[in-house]
């Protein structure tokens, strides 16, 4: 019992000690200061007037500090609520990135000293250039009373490119014209250029290319330009569509024109004239536009289309089917030109390979020998060989009797043609096309079976070949049905 009080107050004396030892080491509260008023002495200088309040100066929101300072102001607004930029918001773009090049140039870069000499201005510069993309900066050489010339392309959906020249010792800039009857946009976007001399003249032509992006294809608009001095002279364009396969351009040494360069397209070639469709393999088509002098342009020199090679590339199979498609179309681009005697060669071909291959379709295809059999015996007979187009035509029929629309059209023609004589083809169309509603079948069967399918269409199989066709555009326009 005793030793517990010894402990207890010995814990009660401890705790004291520590509070002491605590409220020792507190820093203690300096001592109140009351504070002492000053009577300071009167001056004896005049007063001074107060000055009147100076205005704050208004910063309009679209000329910021800063390099290309407009577009960028422009590029601010599109975080603000304008998602598709209209025409009159692009061509405040175009003006204002005009306007910030010349500027930028004139600051940052002397028009009197070769670029060469200036080549980390012009990477500081495509490193400012605005836009969503990187950009591009390109010295270029169009005209050869001018010191420095560049071409810049912005990372801008919907801008221009810009083509920038030295004069009196300042900077001028001109937009690199849009291609023609193109509606600008914001997914119209500026994209290859290159530089060289294709006519063989000793000066250089810009090719400059616009992309307009889409949802399930590419197009690349591409021109070639001469600069006046002034403006720009267009010489050549072609619209490449990327969509069924892959659409290009190539410069090539010119065979016939010493020192010249030819215009080389590439492309998937699609039938406009024939049975086709996107997702089908297409043959490989090229084109070929060289210098005319007394046309002042490039204009169309040849057209070959490669039946053994596929737009898809060398890995790429051509089967005997892809092949059969490829004759007939090409039987069939000139049989609806109205071009007969042009037309029954390529039949011929398709049932010779047809025959040598042992060839029947696989899968959901057409039947193109079959058809080809058809097609052959409507020419033989519109061309005046009555006799031996009536025994081909019964031999089809006969056959593949399975088919009964196939069979209901090859009799059909025969009754209507009848033995020939004026007015014989149109009966005998006529005739088909009462015969079989072609339309209600595709329709109604998905796009048809049997022999007839797929990409076959019924205007198509009821052509008479004697439609009116459209003129031939001035420049090629490839990868396309349009």
């Amino acid at each position: 019992m005793m030793e517990r009080i010894r402990l207890r107050r010995l814990i009660v004396v401890c705790v004291g000690l520590l509070a002491l030892l605590a409220a020792c080491a507190a820093p203690q509260p300096s001592p109140a200061v009351t504070p002492t008023a000053q009577t300071l002495p009167k001056s004896t200088a005049p007063a001074a007037p107060t000055p009147e309040a100076t205005p704050t100066p208004v910063v309009e929101a679209a000329a910021p500090a800063g390099p290309f300072a407009l577009t960028q102001a422009w590029l601010g607004e599109l975080t603000t609520g304008v998602i598709y930029p209209d025409a009159e918001q692009l061509q405040r773009l175009a003006e204002a990135l005009m306007t910030d090049t010349a500027a930028y140039l004139d600051a940052a870069i002397a028009p009197a000293v070769p670029l060469a000499a200036q080549q980390p201005a012009l990477a500081r510069m495509a490193a400012d250039l605005p836009g969503m993309e990187g950009g591009q900066v390109l010295p270029v050489d169009l005209d050869p009373g001018v010191e420095a010339e560049l071409v810049i392309g912005f990372g801008i959906g919907g801008d221009p490119l810009l083509y920038a020249y030295g004069a009196g010792g300042h900077w001028q800039v001109a937009p690199v014209p849009w291609p023609d009857k193109i509606e600008v946009s914001s997914n119209l976007w500026p994209g290859a250029v290159e530089v060289q001399d294709l006519n063989g003249d000793g000066l250089a032509e810009l090719v400059a290319t616009y992309r307009l992006r889409g949802g399930s294809g590419v197009w690349d608009y591409v021109q070639v330009f001469r600069w006046t001095g002034a403006d720009f002279a267009l010489l050549f364009r072609a619209d490449l569509l990327t969509w069924a396969g892959e659409s290009r351009y190539a410069l090539e040494p010119d065979p016939t024109q010493p020192g010249a360069l030819q215009i080389a397209l590439t492309y998937p070639h699609l039938y406009n004239l024939g049975f086709d469709h996107k997702l089908v393999n297409h043959p490989l088509g090229r084109q070929v536009w060289r210098w005319d002098a007394g046309l002042g342009r490039f204009a169309f020199a040849e057209m070959t289309v490669d039946l053994e090679r596929s737009i898809w590339g060398e890995e790429s199979e051509v089967t005997v089917g892809d092949r059969l498609h490829w004759l007939v179309n090409e039987g069939e681009t000139r049989f609806r030109q109205g071009d007969f005697e042009a037309a029954l060669p390529w039949y011929e071909q398709a049932l010779a390979l047809a025959e040598a291959e042992a060839w029947e379709p696989v899968g959901e295809i057409p039947h193109w020998s079959a058809f080809a059999a058809f097609r052959r015996a409507q020419l033989l007979l519109l061309t005046g060989y009555v006799d031996e187009g009536r025994a081909a035509m019964q031999a089809a029929a006969a056959a593949w009797e399975r088919d009964t629309i196939f069979t209901a059209l090859a009799q059909a023609f025969l009754d209507g043609f009848g033995a020939g004589g004026a007015g014989a083809a149109e009966r005998a169309f006529e005739a088909m096309r009462a015969a079989v509603d072609l339309e209600t079948y595709f329709y109604n069967e998905h796009l048809g079976r049997g022999l007839l399918r797929f990409p076959m269409t019924a205007e198509g199989i009821l052509s008479s070949g004697v439609g009116s066709l459209p003129p031939a555009p001035e420049w090629p326009r490839v990868g396309t049905f349009d």
